[in-house]
């Protein structure tokens, strides 16, 4: 999917950034209860101040009944040449 991005801020130098990017991913079932979710994304911010910002992710999701299912994500980004990278355990209780 194409994506565009409006920022403003005092953190910029210029007080905003635009950019444009792409967001692409692909989920595959390798079980009944089980499905892994991979996806990228970037973008360009080439108005205001200037930079790219990246980021991958993956997320398994386990189905445990009906009611419960539970998740592991994972994920990486870079933005203005700091990286940051997140781990979450998700647990979904439907209702």
């Amino acid at each position: 999917m194409l994506e565009a991005d409006l920022e403003i801020g005092g953190m910029f130098d210029q007080n905003y950034a635009i950019g444009a990017g792409a967001d692409i991913g692909i989920m595959i079932r390798i079980t009944n209860s089980w499905k892994v979710i991979l996806s990228a994304k970037v973008i360009r911010y080439a108005l205001g101040d200037r930079f790219t910002e990246n980021q991958e992710k993956i997320t398994q999701m386990f189905t445990l009944n009906g009611s419960n299912s539970l998740g592991l994500t994972g994920s990486r980004e870079s933005r203005w040449n700091r990286e940051k990278t997140n781990v979450a355990l998700i647990w979904l209780y439907y209702f």
